[in-house]
């Protein structure tokens, strides 16, 4: 397990031409067989599913089309990832679909102005980010427009502890403190 995960996470940073060569030549030494689509588990929401949901008041944003790494792509198929995946949720979804954009993996390095630049350029009225933090009125005052492009966000946790503590802002007080009195970064 400790294996997979690693080469999963070195698989991230490389391009994404290299990164699919080096998947095909995985998986033919491993002498097993990709399945075309993947299996339920694994597999994506249904468009059906997301027209059904998104009539019962459900919204869905944009992701991307393959979920790859858009800083490891080029200029041009990164900006297709994000205009197309727009174009589509919009289709499906109808009035569902709400102008965000989340960025696939979404850590540092991941994404970058580059992106930013496309998702605004689309329309889309914000970009999230996939490390926790707050945001405060500062990132979004007139010096710094692009901040809204690459909001962070907490994950959803099964804790119902935590998800209170992160909900009602006391972990945003406990990061205050940490940070006024040298022990945490308040932002990540």
């Amino acid at each position: 397990e400790a294996d997979r995960r690693a080469t999963v996470a070195e698989l991230k940073l490389i391009p994404e031409s290299e990164k699919l060569a080096r998947i095909d030549k995985l998986i033919r030494e491993s002498d097993q067989e990709l399945p075309s689509i993947p299996p339920p588990q694994f597999g994506s929401i249904a468009w059906d599913d997301v027209r059904r949901l998104a009539r019962r008041g459900f919204t869905f944003g944009a992701h991307s089309v393959t979920h790859a790494v858009l800083s490891r792509l080029d200029a041009e198929r990164s900006h297709f990832e994000i205009a197309e995946s727009w174009r589509r949720v919009r289709a499906e979804a109808g009035d569902g679909a709400v102008p965000v954009f989340c960025y696939p993996n979404g850590v540092k390095g991941d994404f970058g102005v580059r992106e930013e630049t496309a998702v605004a350029a689309e329309g889309l009225l914000a970009g999230l980010a996939a490390y926790a933090g707050y945001t405060s009125p500062i990132d979004f005052s007139l010096d710094r427009p692009s901040m809204r492009f690459r909001l962070p966000r907490f994950s959803y946790s099964g804790d119902r502890a935590e998800f209170r503590q992160v909900a009602s802002g006391v972990e945003r007080g406990k990061m205050v403190i940490r940070a006024l009195t040298g022990r945490w970064p308040l932002r990540p």
